[in-house]
């Protein structure tokens, strides 16, 4: 609403007709608009002083039981209070604006006029989202360094307690933003659960996988799962990229192991990585992008046709 369409209205109309006695004549919005309305006469406006009375009334304290509470009252004279009221409605248009701008709407609620809420209204909703953050949905703040921080449930941990994530943000709708983003992606399946370190989702998949396997056999697949948990001991499931799969071959080539046990290596870490795709731990398996090994067994030379014998053949 503009300046022009406030004047305009009748609800600002109807608020400034006031009946008490000041020292001018009783006026309103609606006899005043084009004097209200320009800054050069206002500026040479002659203000009348204000009356003054003290207002006395009865509070109760629990402990001290009544007690008196003064409050001094002061008014305006009736064209002072038009000018006022129309200056206070400017004023408070540009602080809404502002504060919306700045990304702080919802923190700064006092003399707000575009809320539309008591404070009976701002205090329910305070214990509403009180509750909402000790049921860990999320938490709202301003840090001291001016910045947006937003705390969301993210699950649980392993020992059943709540597991959070935190996101930054120079405004409350860019932290909002990128909190929403975040569970969008987690429930399409794009986000990770880097929390599995490899040798602990080594051993879920053993343990599932182990019923499938003889029994003469499962000493092998203990003796590949250890060299597998000791080249990726403090790596979690999620970082794990096929350049490191192929580092980790080639480590095990210079360290002597045969062609058979890097096939093994692989094969395992293939079926480790696809039980984690399966499960939406991970986005792709990282092994089906790693380059294969060439065997390093004796080199077979090949002996080619002489001109002669090619003629011969010819």
């Amino acid at each position: 609403m503009t300046g022009t369409e406030w004047l305009n209205s009748e609800d600002a109309v109807a608020r400034s007709k006031r009946p008490y006695a000041h020292f001018d004549w009783r006026t309103d919005i609606n006899r005043h608009r084009a004097y209200i309305a320009d800054p050069c006469k206002v500026a040479k406006h002659g203000f009348y002083p204000f009356i003054h009375y003290e207002k006395r009334t009865l509070k109760f304290n629990k402990k001290k039981g009544k007690q008196e509470k003064f409050r001094d009252i002061c008014y305006a004279a009736h064209i002072d209070r038009c000018i006022y009221q129309y200056y206070s409605f400017l004023l408070n248009t540009l602080y809404n604006e502002r504060v919306e701008l700045d990304g702080f709407s919802a923190a700064a609620v006092a003399y707000r006029t575009n809320l539309h809420e008591n404070n009976i209204c701002c205090q329910m909703k305070e214990r509403s989202m009180a509750k909402r953050r000790s049921n860990g949905e999320r938490t709202l703040r301003l840090r001291a360094d001016g910045r947006w921080e937003m705390t969301i449930m993210d699950g649980f941990r392993d020992d059943g307690k709540r597991r959070f994530k935190t996101f930054y943000g120079k405004t409350q709708k860019e932290v909002k933003a990128k909190a929403k983003g975040y569970r969008d992606a987690r429930a399409a399946g794009l986000i990770v659960d880097a929390n599995y370190l490899f040798p602990k989702w080594a051993d879920i998949w053993y343990d599932h996988h182990r019923d499938n396997i003889a029994p003469t056999t499962q000493e092998n697949y203990r003796y590949t799962l250890r060299i597998l948990k000791e080249g990726f001991v403090r790596r979690r499931i999620a970082d794990v990229k096929p350049y490191d799969i192929e580092m980790f071959l080639k480590k095990l080539r210079r360290d002597g192991r045969s062609d058979s046990c890097l096939a093994q290596c692989r094969g395992m870490l293939y079926q480790i990585f696809n039980k984690a795709e399966a499960n939406d731990l991970i986005r792709k398996n990282p092994v089906c992008f790693a380059e294969k090994m060439r065997k390093t067994g004796p080199v077979q030379l090949k002996e080619s046709f002489t001109a002669e014998e090619v003629t011969t053949l010819m």
